[in-house]
């Protein structure tokens, strides 16, 4: 091979003395990052050593590592050609002193127990109660405060199932997203009740947050319509509301400020204010009477979310009241990305104080002054200077031109 030529596998060949690996290799080889007449490359055989590795181990099997791959490469007297040979020896045990090896094998996972409440101080406190539920065994040390379908939906590991990393990582994740419990604990250990060995027992441990969580914040604003502001939030959630894995989420907020370029009739420092309460119900599961399972699968970790809020405003002279409600379903369709489908999201705003506008929006009534007194006919709007009166004239001169009384209705409300 001579200095700067292009070096191309040529034959690839494989020595896997474990059966069921060779087996698992020999199922759709062809997607392998190795073909003989590519360009060789260092990063393929990587890429081949985690494909091969993600494959085996979400095939059962548990114990398999990346480094069990080898690679013997033959370019003596080959040109600029190499020879690739892919070795996976048996696995290696220690025993005692001494090593043995055997062929690799796949295991199935025989029970699953899921453990509710696991704390520091629940270590020697023995599991008094537990229920059966679709195959799965749920435990906890005190009463059972869950639903059994509530904790079996985020589990993916099942009875009868071969060891997956992906369903691990999939249990971790949504029950990690559910909030109500720390990040859960995944053991496996081999089942002793079988005398073939070909099986393992997954325990999920699970360690609950606090029932309540409260926050608090305060914060000094300054902004081109407040001069100073003060606004301060206060919240509470509460999870497993309905022993459903459920989270409910209830947050207070109020704001006071002051402004010195507002037309209010108060002289009062603080003449801005608001106030408002929001909260949010979220259940870990779509709320609906049909079975969406098919459509959206749980390990795209479905939500629905119930939302209502109110809110009552006193700023720049107009006030207002808001009320909000929306119904939503929320999945993940793949990592990182997120799907949304609203049933419904209402508002409601209701204008308190809309006498005071043309006193706060002086831009405005200097544009409908200004048609006032080219097309106003009824003296009673204007004052001695031929202005429209606030909000007596204003109100009245708007009428007549939407009621089309001056010829001017579909004018105007093209403007």
């Amino acid at each position: 091979m001579k200095k700067g030529q292009v070096t191309r596998l040529d034959t690839i060949s494989t020595d896997i003395t474990s059966p069921q690996l060779d087996s698992l290799y020999n199922d759709k080889k062809e997607v392998s990052f190795l073909k003989s007449g590519d360009q060789f490359k260092t990063e393929n055989f990587e890429a081949e050593r985690s494909r091969l590795t993600t494959k085996f181990r979400n095939n059962g099997v548990y114990y398999f590592q990346q480094s069990n791959i080898l690679y013997i490469i033959d370019t003596v007297g080959t040109g600029n050609k190499a020879n690739i040979q892919m070795v996976i020896n048996d696995q290696t045990l220690r025993a005692g002193d001494s090593t043995i090896t055997r062929p690799f094998k796949m295991y199935k996972i025989s029970e699953v127990n899921i453990i509710t409440d696991n704390a520091t101080n629940n270590t020697n406190t023995p599991l008094t109660d537990s229920v059966t539920y679709k195959n799965f065994n749920i435990f906890s040390h005190k009463k059972l405060k869950y639903k059994p379908k509530a904790l079996t939906d985020a589990i993916f590991i099942a009875p009868g199932t071969l060891y997956s990393d992906t369903r691990t990582s999939l249990t971790s994740r949504y029950l990690s997203n559910l909030r109500i419990f720390n990040y859960p604990s995944i053991q496996y250990k081999p089942d002793p009740k079988d005398s073939l060995g070909n099986s393992l027992i997954a325990n999920i441990i699970l360690t609950p947050r606090d029932k309540y969580s409260f926050g608090a914040s305060l914060d000094f604003t300054h902004s081109n319509i407040q001069d100073f502001g003060i606004e301060a939030t206060s919240s509470v959630g509460m999870r497993n509301v309905f022993n459903g894995a459920e989270t409910l989420e209830v947050a207070a907020r109020g704001n006071i400020g002051a402004s010195r370029s507002l037309k209010t009739p108060s002289n009062t420092f603080f003449n801005i204010s608001e106030y408002g309460i929001d909260t949010k119900l979220n259940f870990p599961r779509i709320l609906l009477p049909l079975n969406t399972e098919k459509i959206i699968p749980k390990r795209m970790i479905p939500s629905t979310v119930l939302s209502l809020g109110f809110a009552k405003q006193k700023n720049i002279g107009l006030d207002k009241e808001n009320f909000t409600g929306s119904f939503a379903y929320n999945w993940s369709p793949k990592r990182g990305t997120n799907a949304k489908f609203e049933l419904f999201n209402a508002q409601y705003v209701n204008n308190i104080n809309v006498g005071n506008y043309f006193n706060v929006y002086e831009s405005s009534y200097d544009q409908l002054n200004k048609l006032a007194k080219t097309y106003n006919t009824n003296p009673a709007y204007a004052d001695d200077n031929n202005n429209l009166i606030v909000d007596e004239g204003t109100n009245g001169f708007l009428e007549d031109v939407l009621d089309n009384g001056l010829g001017l209705g579909a004018k105007y409300q093209r403007l």
